[in-house]
């Protein structure tokens, strides 16, 4: 759950959609970590997310551009370039409540898909 698509001021909510579903499960996701944790398991956890220069994001023939929410708002809007789901910015990180802790595993994805791209 990243500020994107989980907090107020997030891409979400700057696109006018409701994040109050994505907020209801936040402290069930915690408790599923906090078990997980406790059990030995390894927690890990998907971001998606483009470096400032969006190399990752798409060439001509790549559908992304024209379909990913924060790549079609800031196209839209100039002024959110560099501020949606882009490294480094509070948009691309993990809520607070579900802040990694050391040992936890965080793979940075340049898809929605836990699967394009992976090596």
């Amino acid at each position: 759950m990243q500020n994107a698509f989980a907090s107020p001021g997030g891409m979400l909510d700057l696109a006018g959609l409701d994040i109050g579903p994505a907020r209801d499960v936040i402290a069930n996701a915690r408790m599923v970590c906090e078990a997980a944790r406790g059990a030995g398991i390894q927690v890990v956890y998907l971001t998606i997310g483009y470096p400032p220069d969006l190399s990752t994001a798409g060439g001509p023939d790549s559908p992304n551009p024209r379909k990913e929410l924060a790549l079609c708002l800031m196209r839209e809007r100039p002024e959110l370039r560099g501020k949606l789901l882009t490294f480094g910015t509070w948009d691309f990180q993990i809520v607070e409540e579900l802040a990694p802790l050391a040992g936890d595993v965080v793979i940075v994805k340049s898809r929605y898909s836990g699967f394009f791209g992976t090596n």
